[in-house]
């Protein structure tokens, strides 16, 4: 059998603790705010969802029995939805607005290099 070099634990702990993984990285940042835990489950995307599903059936019909009212009625129904969706939201039975955190231009750099 073949033996490598011994080395114990407290020698294997002060190598690694001796020279820092990633120096140039810029330090973990603890987002401002925890994402909502909804998972979008509103009335809102409910509403959307189920409109768009509903209508791009009813479009979906009129393709295979060609009736561009049946399509109209289809499409006219999926815009309805998109409608519905954002007046919802804009009322507040939607999912919140996010604040989005755009990172400083020196916290990036390393990764344009």
């Amino acid at each position: 059998m073949c033996k490598g070099p011994e080395m114990s634990h407290e020698s294997a702990a002060e190598e690694t603790t001796e020279r820092p993984a990633y120096p140039e990285l810029p330090e973990w940042q603890v987002p401002r705010s925890m994402a909502p835990t909804n998972h979008g489950r509103t009335v809102a995307s409910w509403a959307l969802v189920w409109l768009c599903a509903v209508g791009a059936v009813v479009a979906a019909v009129g393709f295979i029995v060609p009736s561009m009212v049946v399509i109209a009625v289809g499409a006219g129904i999926v815009v309805l939805g998109l409608a519905l969706g954002v007046i919802l939201r804009a009322m507040g039975k939607g999912q919140p607005p996010q604040e989005r955190i755009v990172p400083e231009a020196d916290e990036t750099a390393h990764l344009r290099s």
